[in-house]
């Protein structure tokens, strides 16, 4: 499954918030949970949702994975080469207090604030839904959610744990 998500969702992120389309995804993915959560109750299953931020992958995304995944899409040698030039030989810097860190090369993350730092990312995570086996998820950028219902309190507890494993799993290699 692809999930097709807007440029101005993403490429936007900032303007985004001040807009309050992040709090209206917020509140329309609680909606669809209370909608589901009820369709669960009349079916006598339990309901849970788990909110996950994912703001820090932007800083440790494997280089090699978004490339991969550009090949994999069909991306030519040409376009490849440029996204290895675009994220390869980047260094930074941090300035606590007015004093500068040394310079630092940096080996993995997409760069923010730019056009293709978001595009890298959404490309990173397309197929998150695809990790999942028992759960149903809701993406907004770096914004993800996953529900998962059960019969009881102990299978919920267990499709939870497999479910986040599963999760890190994909995170760390797909």
């Amino acid at each position: 499954m692809v999930i097709s998500v807007s440029p101005l969702s993403t490429g936007n992120r900032g303007r985004l918030r001040n807009l309050g389309l992040e709090k209206a995804w917020v509140e329309d993915s609680l909606k669809a949970n209370q909608y589901s959560s009820q369709l669960h109750k009349d079916k006598d299953l339990l309901n849970e949702v788990i909110f996950i931020d994912l703001k820090k992958a932007f800083d440790t995304i494997d280089h090699t994975i978004p490339l991969r995944k550009l090949r994999i899409y069909g991306v030519d040698e040409n376009g490849i080469k440029f996204f290895e030039s675009y994220l390869s030989n980047r260094s930074q810097i941090c300035c606590v207090n007015g004093e500068l860190s040394e310079t630092v090369k940096t080996t993995c993350g997409v760069p923010q604030g730019t056009n293709l730092g978001p595009l890298l990312f959404l490309i990173y995570i397309n197929d998150l839904p695809n990790c999942l086996n028992r759960a149903s998820s809701r993406m907004f950028a770096d914004e993800t959610n996953i529900s998962i219902a059960a019969n009881s309190v102990t299978e919920l507890e267990q499709i939870i744990n497999s479910e986040l494993k599963n999760l890190h799993q994909c995170m760390a290699t797909s």
